[in-house]
């Protein structure tokens, strides 16, 4: 992640911005699989699929 300061024409304040680097992005998606991977096994625990006959 990168960041900078910048201060808003309209205002007399600093703002910091914060941007993803390229690494940043890449583990972002890596965290991101994993996050969807987790809910989806919870929603299989917790709402199962009802059981065919």
């Amino acid at each position: 992640m990168s960041a900078k300061w910048e201060t808003a024409p309209d205002r007399n304040r600093e703002y910091k911005y914060y941007r993803l680097t390229d690494k940043g992005k890449k583990q972002l998606s890596v965290e991101e699989s994993q996050w969807k991977q987790m809910a989806e096994a919870v929603a299989r625990v917790m709402w199962p699929a009802p059981e065919e006959s």
